[in-house]
């Protein structure tokens, strides 16, 4: 009789924050680490959409001797708001996921005015 042990161990070792903010225009870039050993592969989701390896803007990277998962997003617009994960799945085929979601904080940021001083050049 064989016995198979069952691996309880996360695949993640890190965690994402549940919650990203940031503006119209910023590049962000969302990163998780895995336990590399253990991985068969890793997929990136963007609002329940696969993103593709390599996107135009969009687009993700997965580093096997690393460990490292990170997702790429140039130029960020209103619509980019949402849910995005990270599928990671075993060799044993157990597939674990982390989620962020993504805020844009679209607040006018106001700049002091400094009051313009007079300047005489002497030529």
């Amino acid at each position: 009789m064989t016995t198979k042990k069952i691996n309880n161990d996360r695949l993640f070792l890190s965690r994402l924050s549940e919650t990203y903010k940031c503006r119209p225009g910023d590049n962000i870039l969302l990163e998780c680490y895995v336990r590399y050993q253990r991985i068969k592969s890793i997929a990136w989701y963007a609002k329940g959409e696969h993103v593709d390896l390599r996107g135009v803007r969009m687009w993700y990277r997965y580093e096997p001797t690393t460990g490292q998962c990170v997702l790429y997003l140039r130029s960020v617009l209103n619509c980019d708001e949402g849910s995005y994960c990270c599928e990671a799945t075993s060799i044993d085929n157990v597939v674990e996921t982390l989620e962020v979601k993504l805020k844009i904080d679209n607040r006018k940021f106001s700049f002091h005015k400094k009051k313009k001083e007079n300047l005489n050049l002497f030529i």
